[in-house]
């Protein structure tokens, strides 16, 4: 009577789980990366309607945000100023894509009758263009 599983048994079972692992874990690290660049646009579009507001009012800017998550390092608001309405600066964390890491994104408010249109500029050192479009920034040109 036989015990156990032989050696090459093992090694196909092995073989198996390293194949799926070579499948998975590419797919998760690019899901992992669209949310924070989702979790980053989603903030993003929460400032421009902060400034909105402020405009709206004709109130004073919002107090700046520092470190508001760990993907952005600050946030800084200019309601006199359309122009320069809001910077944001992502933070340089090792769980964002290199491409994103301390990037400027300039956001300039045109004010029209029908509301807001926001045009973006970024300026970083390390993104590329290509990098900006796939984190679903594509609204924004090199500054």
């Amino acid at each position: 009577m036989r015990h156990g599983f032989s050696l090459i048994e093992l090694m196909v079972v092995i073989a198996i789980i390293a194949l799926l692992a070579a499948v998975a874990v590419p797919s998760y690290t690019e899901y992992v990366t669209k949310s924070r660049t989702a979790e980053i646009n989603t903030l993003i579009g929460l400032y421009l309607d902060q400034w909105q507001e402020a405009y709206d009012l004709e109130g004073d800017n919002p107090a700046s945000v520092t470190d508001p998550t760990p993907y952005i390092a600050n946030v800084t608001f200019n309601v006199s100023d359309p122009a320069n309405a809001v910077s944001v600066f992502t933070d340089t964390d090792n769980d964002l894509p290199t491409e994103l890491q301390d990037v400027g994104f300039l956001y300039s408010a045109t004010i029209q009758k029908g509301g807001i249109e926001w045009s973006c500029t970024y300026e970083s050192g390390t993104a590329t263009e290509n990098a900006i479009r796939e984190a679903h920034f594509e609204e924004c040109s090199p500054q």
